[in-house]
């Protein structure tokens, strides 16, 4: 009878989804989480095998059952509480658990005692505990939501007019969100660049030297150019955007960009911050008249 019972309580493993932050980029809130993991399960889990490892210590060192074998009601009632246990800890996600649990079945078939029962339950115990020790997750008090994996965090303009700065927009803003300023900062100087080149593809001038020094006196001269031609209302509000642009683009250089690329500074959020406002403001500024 036993064995039958222990044949029909064989337990298949639990479909279970891949974490969903592997797949897409999003930030959780705390009830998500507790919902995704079932955390209620989770913990009622623990504490129902946490009760029967107190009935077994009973048995082994109140009762004087130590080296009697776990059989009839007493084997199906351990049955019972394994599949509660195991329900919210599937194999696929819980190597370890399910590892343990089914050594456990297979003391409970060959008749095993109930101090080796005991044993085997606390082993089940600490590998639950430990799985879920393993499982790390962040939390950012400060976390600004709207910046976080945000593609369109600098407006509709820049997204279109600058689809290849789109990684580094987004990435600028979820360090800033994260409270990563340096990092912020850093990613915010590759936006720039990527609207320094288009700059200077739009004025004729070669953009493949990673040096702004060079970029910035090759746009300069060929504003310089512009200075000297006749021209007509649009030209010359072309010559002053491409001028305001450039002494921009220097400012950013000196003030930000030199110092970040040589990790001779870093930056609070608060600071990374300013910078970010000025950088999309500058970047939609660009984009009244550049694009990819």
């Amino acid at each position: 009878m036993i064995t039958q019972t222990l044949q029909d309580a064989v337990i298949e493993p639990l479909e279970f989804t891949s974490l969903p932050w592997k797949d897409t980029r999003r930030v959780f809130s705390l009830w998500d989480l507790m919902e995704y993991f079932e955390a209620h399960d989770v913990f009622t889990a623990k504490r129902e095998l946490y009760a029967y490892e107190l009935e077994l210590y009973r048995e082994v060192d109140e009762l004087g059952n130590a080296h009697n074998r776990v059989e009839g009601s007493d084997a199906s009632h351990a049955i019972e509480v394994l599949e509660r246990v195991r329900k919210p800890f599937p194999a696929k996600e819980y190597a370890q658990v399910a590892a343990t649990s089914s050594r456990l079945y297979s003391f409970i078939t060959s008749g095993c005692t109930f101090e080796e029962m005991y044993i085997r339950v606390v082993a089940l115990r600490e590998s639950m505990e430990d799985e879920l020790r393993g499982r790390s997750l962040v939390f950012v008090p400060g976390l600004n939501t709207k910046y976080y994996d945000n593609p369109k965090a600098f407006g509709e303009a820049v997204w279109t007019a600058f689809p290849h700065a789109e990684k580094d927009v987004r990435e600028a803003c979820n360090c800033y969100a994260l409270d990563l300023g340096t990092a912020c900062v850093f990613h915010l100087m590759r936006v720039l660049e990527k609207g320094l080149k288009v700059m200077a593809d739009s004025l004729g001038i070669p953009s493949d030297h990673d040096c702004w020094g060079i970029i910035l006196d090759r746009i300069e001269a060929s504003i310089a150019k512009l200075k000297d031609e006749r021209g007509t209302k649009e030209r010359l509000a072309d010559q002053q955007f491409y001028s305001e642009a450039a002494i921009e683009f220097r400012y950013f250089k000196d003030a930000w960009r030199n110092h970040v690329m040589h990790s001779s500074v870093h930056y609070e959020p608060e600071q990374a911050l300013e910078i970010l406002e000025h950088v999309r403001a500058f970047m939609q500024s660009l984009a009244t008249k550049l694009s990819d």
